[in-house]
């Protein structure tokens, strides 16, 4: 083309002039211009038409206008048919402008390459007329011109948009009129009804995309078909490439297209890549059959196939190379009636396998395999394709290639036959005996939410189907039938991509549920590339859906589908900071708190991936020691543009947003694997950021998370070591004066696991002991059990030594009798003194101030302490009104002499409760925390407690959370039966509480308590999480409910 400029610049001529530009004879020729006017021009013998037009000064639209410097594929004229053939042959070159020209016939030439000679006077030249594509659709009723998809010297190509969506127009343009344009859009027509009807038989053909007559008038026919995007010349190009089973997949239905499509004795006429079309499943579709265009060609004029079939303008030759004959033959014969080249009329299946060789070839090495020029060679034998066709890997398909394109038709196989051939071997057996018909019987179906169900339903039965399908192994070949069976696997790919078209076209809410679900399934299934070139992308879109269930669902898809990837290179390093953390930060993620702590969940796994990405692609560098000062510095620019990334998310959701007032979030991320988090940011940031949010989190209302937060300390600080001893020990004696008896239950819970890690200084460790030990007197069982782990816990970290002389004389004084075991915490447990009932420590904690009843009841013990044995203590009475009324009510509460030492003994937490808690009435107890309800003292009405509440959405999740509750409360407390009084008694389904029953009033003995425990119950379903928190009282059968009771 470039040369053809060239030379158009200096009006020069791509074949030999015959005279002379000097010449000074003339000829007269006569030029009919777009508007069908008649113009007389004089012609220079010597010189070309345009050169006329330009002399003459003629008036004639497009010519000229490029001055002879752009491209002069506008200037063409086409001329009788008998007079275009005694001109030269037009060069490869001039056919390739003329591919770009618009209303081209078979006998268009360019102008500049038209020698004036003088057997031409009185020659006609006629200017076509240039008609854009939209003029075609003045005539078209329900289409409407969409977008122009090319143009070439045969056909017009456009899309349009009809109501039953997006269809292809191909537009020929009449010059003609002698030709049998009736006959052709009868086969046309023959070619649609044949194979339309198959589809609607029994034994569907699906995997042809016939034309259809849309119009035809004087100047033009209209053909029609389906608009499918891609074809596979384009998808060849396209990422995420086509993996080897993926092409084989093409090459089985191709071959099962034109099986069926010979069987009703149709031949395509015209297989090239651009006419199989792809669906986005990777369905194959044969489209543009080929009747209206001749079968035959002569060798030595490649003008005539230029013109029908070189529209791609590749230059790229598929026909079989008996198509191409000799001109004085193909005379001959056709005066002979021997054959005919009247479109497509005699063409075989042979040609058919031929061009579909090629087509393989092409699809399974990425390289045309016949140029025009080749296959003329070809034809002679001059040419061997067999050094391409030797680069196909898979033995089975380069012989059936090879096969295929032999010059002898007779020798080729047809397309049942290669089928046959190729089962188990080329084509793995689960194409035949699974996954065709299954695949078409989803598309008899089809609908999007449709085939997401029946692939979800039907998992099983697909990995059954794919992987148990090599029952007959030749014992010989044992590494070819594991190489089988791995391909067997990878089928699963197939329907992989027919699960990922659907997926940004789902209706329903639970449907993109499932789809989720469905990729998590076939996730650990597929290569790595796979989840990242394909699955990915369509889980990140599903971060933007419109249901915050899908959001959810996607980030917790996103992170399992990251952590299946093993094998990571080099393209993938900027993964995180380029594409999956601006998806997260633009998703909309913000607009919901669920989606927000599935975030906060899973951020630990994200960070943690992250920095696996990027580790193992610099150390793929160093290996191929390629690693330099800058690869360093762009690992460096990477780690901190992440760390940045999740620094800030993860601040923002610990300290959440206004619809986070009860801290879920932070909550969230506490319960995450915070060692993780640890690792990506090192020693110095951990203490930066992680600690440094995780101190303000105490001051926070929700006792949940104060409670989290000291199983959080445990991991953030064994991952530190010993320095963290400074920031965790400001938190840990704030926790222990909690109002909330849980939360002071996690602390000496953490307190235990930090003995055990070595974390604190042994004085530290006794200092806390001293601070704790008086929790064994405390009415919470959970409190005493815990002060009794810490106890074990420092023994066994202790030498005897030290636990004979700084732990014994500690808690010697909470005992019954002397022990000598304290590491054993059976023997703990049963040698404790009894603790103090729980009237008596909310009756305390009522008191205010209390600071006077501490000193009175120091009095009292200072007295009893200098009281000889056997003698009765000589007490004096408080002169405070206040105290003297309050220990007068202790005492009617069962208070006795030893209650008086435990009482003082927690002094401690109970001075520091604070305020709002101490003005809680036992009779007016009212709370604001969801989902508690206070029943100590309820007015008299019956309860249900059994919350038949529908779950159906998170049964699953809920019922795993109960069970793992459960295990806790039955490890601890045994039976889930309760021993009220000296009879067992099941938990029942109605309470009736009566607040004027006696009993109500009777001492507490060791009140129990119920909670997150799955109970079987008859009549009633499982307790859910929104359920009240019950507590039973045994001795008083007196039941209240609330998390901060804890007994």
């Amino acid at each position: 083309m470039y040369r053809l400029i060239i030379r158009s610049i200096f009006n020069q001529n791509l074949f030999l002039k015959r005279y002379s530009s000097n010449s000074n004879n003339y000829i007269n020729v006569t030029i009919i211009d777009r508007d069908e006017k008649l113009i007389n021009a004089k012609a220079k013998i010597g010189s070309n038409m345009l050169d006329v037009v330009l002399d003459n000064k003629l008036d004639i639209d497009g010519f000229g206008a490029c001055e002879g410097t752009l491209a002069c594929s506008t200037c063409h004229v086409v001329l009788d048919s008998e007079n275009y053939k005694t001109l030269p042959e037009p060069v490869e070159e001039e056919n390739d402008m003329l591919d770009l020209a618009f209303g081209l016939t078979p006998t268009s030439r360019l102008a500049c390459q038209i020698i004036v000679e003088p057997r031409m006077k009185d020659w006609v030249f006629v200017v076509p007329k240039i008609l854009n594509v939209e003029t075609y659709f003045n005539d078209l009723i329900g289409y409407d011109y969409v977008k122009n998809l090319g143009v070439t010297r045969f056909l017009k190509v456009a899309r349009a948009k009809t109501r039953n969506g997006y269809c292809v127009l191909k537009i020929f343009q009449i010059v003609d009129q002698s030709l049998p344009y009736d006959q052709y859009k009868a086969q046309i027509q023959e070619i649609y009804s044949i194979l339309h009807e198959k589809e609607s038989s029994p034994s569907p053909l699906k995997n042809c995309l016939p034309f259809q007559i849309v119009a035809k008038n004087d100047r033009s026919i209209i053909l029609t078909r389906p608009y499918i995007k891609d074809n596979l010349f384009y998808r060849l190009q396209t990422r995420p490439y086509l993996t080897r089973i993926e092409k084989k997949w093409i090459a089985y239905q191709l071959l099962i297209a034109l099986k069926h499509i010979h069987h009703v004795n149709i031949a395509h006429g015209d297989l090239k890549i651009e006419n199989i079309l792809l669906t986005s499943y990777n369905w194959v579709l044969l489209s543009d059959f080929a009747n209206f265009k001749p079968t035959f060609f002569a060798y030595e004029d490649p003008a005539e196939y230029y013109y029908y079939f070189n529209a791609s303008q590749r230059n790229v030759c598929y026909l079989a190379p008996e198509r191409f004959y000799d001109q004085t033959r193909m005379k001959n014969d056709i005066n002979n009636d021997t054959f005919s080249t009247s479109f497509g009329k005699l063409g075989t299946s042979a040609m058919d396998i031929f061009s579909l060789g090629c087509i393989l070839a092409e699809l399974f090495t990425e390289q045309p395999l016949f140029t025009l020029t080749q296959m003329l060679d070809y034809r002679i034998n001059s040419y061997d394709p067999m050094p391409i066709v030797n680069k196909i890997v898979d033995v089975d398909i380069r012989a059936m290639v090879a096969s295929m394109i032999d010059r002898d038709p007779l020798k080729r196989h047809t397309a049942e036959q290669y089928l046959d051939e190729q089962t188990g071997k080329g084509f793995p057996s689960c194409f035949y005996t699974f996954l065709l018909p299954y695949v078409q019987k989803i598309l008899k179906e089809f609908s999007p939410d449709f085939v997401i169900y029946k692939l979800h339903r039907d998992f099983s039965y697909i990995i059954n189907s794919l992987l148990i399908e090599n029952n007959n192994t030749n014992e010989n070949s044992i590494e070819i039938d594991e190489e089988k069976t791995q391909e067997s696997s990878q089928c699963l790919l197939i329907l992989l991509s027919l699960a990922l078209s659907c997926m940004r076209k789902l209706k329903h809410l639970h449907s993109r549920l499932v789809a989720l679900e469905l990729l998590r399934l076939m996730i650990p299934l597929v290569d790595d590339q796979i989840i990242l070139d394909r699955i990915l992308p369509y889980v990140n879109a599903m971060l933007h859906d419109d249901y915050h269930r899908v959001r959810a669902d996607a980030i917790r898809t996103l992170v399992f589908a990251i952590s299946s990837v093993k094998n990571i290179n080099q393209e993938n390093a900027d993964l995180f900071s380029e594409y999956l953390f601006p998806t997260l930060s633009t998703a909309n993620i913000q607009d919901d708190c669920y989606v927000r702590s599935n975030l906060a969940k899973y951020l630990s796994l994200l960070a943690e991936h992250s920095l696996r990405f990027l580790e193992k692609t610099y150390l793929i560098e160093e290996r191929n020691h390629t690693i330099n000062n800058d690869h360093f510095k762009l690992y460096e620019e990477e780690l901190k543009s992440v760390q940045t990334w999740m620094q800030g998310k993860f601040g923002d959701l610990i300290h959440g947003e206004n619809d986070d007032q009860n801290g879920q979030l932070a909550e969230a991320v506490c319960r995450s694997d915070l060692i993780r988090l640890c690792t990506f940011f090192g020693k110095r940031k951990t203490i930066e950021v992680i600690c440094g949010h995780l101190t303000t989190l105490l001051s926070q209302p929700n006792w949940r998370l104060r409670a989290t937060l000291f199983d959080s300390l445990v991991t953030v600080a064994s991952y530190i070591g010993l320095e963290s001893e400074l920031f965790i020990l400001p938190l840990l004696n704030q926790g222990l004066i909690d109002e909330e008896e849980f939360v002071v239950y996690r602390v000496l819970k953490a307190l235990a696991c930090f003995v055990r890690l070595s974390l604190l200084k042994r004085k530290t460790i006794y200092e806390f002991l001293r601070q704790v030990a008086p929790l064994v007197c405390h009415p919470n069982l959970w409190l005493r059990l815990s002060v009794i782990e810490f106890i074990n816990s420092i023994c066994e970290k202790s030498h005897l030594a030290d636990v004979h002389g700084f732990v014994i004389p500690v808690i010697e004084r909470f005992f019954k009798f002397p022990i000598v075991q304290v590491g054993n915490a059976d023997i703990l447990y049963n040698a404790l003194i009894e603790p103090l009932s729980r009237e008596l420590f909310e009756y305390v904690q009522q008191i205010q101030p209390n600071e006077n009843l501490f000193r009175y009841l120091t009095d009292r013990s200072n007295v009893r302490q200098m009281t000889g044995s056997g003698l009765k203590p000589a007490y004096v009475e408080s002169t405070d009104p206040v105290v003297r009324d309050a220990f007068e009510k202790l005492t009617e509460l069962g208070m006795k002499e030893e209650d008086e030492d435990k009482i003082l003994a927690l002094k401690f937490f109970v001075k520091q409760t604070p305020q709002y808690k101490l003005n809680i009435s036992a009779s007016t107890e009212t709370t604001t925390r969801p989902g508690t309800v206070y029943i100590k003292t309820p007015p008299g009405r019956r309860l249900d407690l059994s919350l038949n509440i529908n779950r159906t959405n998170n049964e699953n999740y809920s019922t795993r959370n109960i069970n793992n509750d459960a295990s806790d409360w039955s490890e601890m407390f045994g039976a889930v039966t309760m021993q009220i009084g000296n009879q067992e008694e099941n938990i029942p389904t109605n309470l009736t509480i009566n607040p004027n029953d006696k009993t109500i009033n009777e001492n507490n003995d060791e009140a129990m308590l119920i909670d997150t425990i799955q109970y079987q119950l008859p009549s009633t379903e499982n307790i859910t999480q929104h359920r009240p928190h019950v507590f039973l009282e045994p001795s008083s059968k007196t039941i209240r409910t609330g998390f901060h009771m804890f007994h």
